[in-house]
């Protein structure tokens, strides 16, 4: 968490496979990341998330 708070250090050009081997496995619970954070980490991935409103749903694929 103190990571990914902290001021993001020079960007790098990386090998993708070396970067995703390089991440940290861990156990959390990302609803307990407070919002900021969570906003951080998904825009870092370019997460998007989808949402049907007429289906009450998160269509995956």
């Amino acid at each position: 968490m103190a990571r990914l708070e902290a001021p993001k250090p020079e960007v790098r050009s990386v090998d993708s496979v070396a970067l995703l081997d390089a991440l940290p496995h861990l156990d959390v619970d990302l609803a307990l990341v407070p919002e900021e954070i969570q906003r951080r980490l998904y825009d870092a991935f370019g997460l998007e998330v989808r949402y049907s409103r007429p289906r009450e749903e998160v269509p995956y694929g």
